[in-house]
């Protein structure tokens, strides 16, 4: 069973008083039988592979687009060390019954998702 992945909207372009903290980004530990976030189509997805000798894999998987096109990501390489960010876009090819459904190979991936605020 996919564990879900808590969104976290970011601050921005004029967030007020920022205080000690509010910039922070909270990563998540992947979890081989798969994670699952919400997707609204403001999303980033980061994922860090924290081990120091292996490089990780993370699997982003697809869904059909309105042409029935599909672009899993499959085992992408992330080594050991690295950061990757991946943009949802407007959802669509992604969106899997309202959420996307990631799968890294260890924990040592570490993922956060980042959620554009809508600007006035």
């Amino acid at each position: 069973m996919a564990v879900d992945i808590a969104v976290q909207v970011i601050k921005g372009p004029y967030p007020g008083t920022v205080a000690a903290n509010d910039l922070d980004i909270t990563e998540t530990a992947g979890t081989v039988a798969g994670n699952s976030f919400k997707l609204t189509g403001r999303e980033i997805m980061i994922a860090r592979n924290t081990a120091t000798g292996a490089a990780g894999t993370l699997t982003i998987t697809s869904v059909a687009d309105r042409k029935g096109r599909t672009a899993d990501i499959t085992s992408y390489s992330i080594g050991a060390g690295e950061m990757i960010a991946f943009n949802f876009g407007n959802r669509e090819g992604w969106d899997s019954g309202g959420v996307v459904n990631v799968t890294p190979s260890a924990t040592t991936i570490k993922i956060a998702v980042l959620r554009i605020p809508i600007t006035p």
